[in-house]
């Protein structure tokens, strides 16, 4: 591993220690990919992603995602847009997903959400 492409003036900040928190990109290049790769075993935080982890790893529903962007809880959001809370609750535990219908449905909501909550009043 090597450091990334720079500009002198990033070259610069480095040396200082103000633009990359310090890192001493002279020391991390004179180690080897055995040292890189053991330092990494060693560290919690850049520990790699386990089989059993990966799986729970997942993306955030449409469902959800939409829902927090409009900053609605839950309730108020599937009672805005008549949506069974249960039905809301499963699509965003990904224990059951939208129809291709309700995934129109959302993108519609995401796309104007005033315009459908009039539509559906």
């Amino acid at each position: 591993m090597t450091k990334p492409n720079t500009s002198e003036a990033d070259n610069q900040k480095s040396k200082s220690g103000s633009a990359d928190g310090g890192m001493d990109w002279s020391a991390f290049d004179a180690l080897t990919e055995a040292e890189v790769e053991a330092a990494l075993a060693r560290d919690p935080d850049a520990a790699p992603t386990t089989p059993d982890a990966a799986v729970r790893l997942r993306r955030v529903s449409p469902a959800r995602f939409i829902r927090l962007r409009l900053s609605m809880s839950r309730e108020a959001f599937a009672e805005a847009y008549d949506i069974p809370l249960t039905t809301l609750i499963a699509w965003e535990r990904h224990e059951s997903e939208p129809t291709t219908v309700e995934l129109a449905y959302l993108r519609a909501i995401i796309r104007n959400p005033q315009g459908v909550r009039k539509m559906i009043a």
